[in-house]
């Protein structure tokens, strides 16, 4: 591995969980498909998921006051049901379409989310309702590794407060993020180069987690839901024409 190619994808870290600190929610979006120019998404995706977990450690004692345990456990069991059929689909049927439907559903509440950031309108959504959104969300992250777009449909207008909103996520991400990777673990995923790539890059995944920790605390809720639908908005495009 060359110098270079450490300090790309040290930078491409640091952006990744700058935005995940940020907001609960993004690092794998920006990271895997760009840290996949250098290594192969079987190695990039197992590695990733250890810094999702490392920065769920660093981060839950810090939000653990404002974390809204009724929607982590809703969905939780939901996303670990929805994971299950996603794999299965995304082996037995027609994963193109599934991955345009989720693109368009995405597409326009990035959309709606930009144009009502100042004025978000709370619908009242029966909490219990958490688990379809969660299986839908396990669903699309067992098809095409994507859960956090759906799970964000659901909770932007469940929890009006960016910190709680922030708080929940980072929870509920730890859960899954934990659950695969036992999962990639059992399937000999990891290996000395990936422990080995983890410490190269563990210096810009630390900087950029503290620093988007702190922007959060300067951050205007209005700002907050733009940057969420920024960051939706990019994930469907990447939908459209993965």
């Amino acid at each position: 591995m060359t110098d270079p190619v450490v300090l790309f994808a040290s930078c491409i870290l640091f952006v990744a969980f700058f935005i995940r600190a940020l907001t609960g929610f993004g690092a794998g979006l920006i990271s895997i498909p760009l840290l996949a120019l250098f290594w192969d998404v079987g190695f990039v995706v197992p590695m990733e998921l250890l810094f999702e977990v490392g920065l769920s450690v660093l981060l839950l004692p810090k939000v653990w006051r404002d974390i809204d345990f009724k929607h982590v456990i809703n969905l939780a069991v939901g996303m670990f049901f929805g994971n299950l059929i996603g794999s299965f689909s995304l082996a037995n049927f027609n994963a193109p379409l599934l991955r345009l439907l989720l693109a368009g559903l995405v597409l326009l509440f990035s959309i709606y989310l930009g144009a009502s950031a100042r004025k978000p309108p709370q619908l009242n959504i029966p909490h219990r309702w958490g688990f379809l959104f969660g299986l839908g969300g396990g669903f699309f992250g067992g098809a095409f590794g994507m859960s956090g777009p759906v799970v964000m449909l659901y909770l932007a207008h469940q929890i009006p407060d960016k910190t709680r909103l922030r708080a929940t996520v980072i929870a509920l991400f730890f859960l899954a993020s934990t659950w695969t990777v036992f999962m990639h673990w059992a399937n000999g995923l990891y290996n000395a180069e990936s422990f080995r790539v983890l410490l190269l890059l563990t210096p810009a995944f630390l900087i950029g987690t503290a620093l988007g920790h702190l922007a959060h605390f300067k951050t205007s809720d209005s700002a907050f839901r733009y940057i969420v639908a920024a960051i939706l908005f990019v994930s469907s495009l990447l939908l459209f024409f993965k």
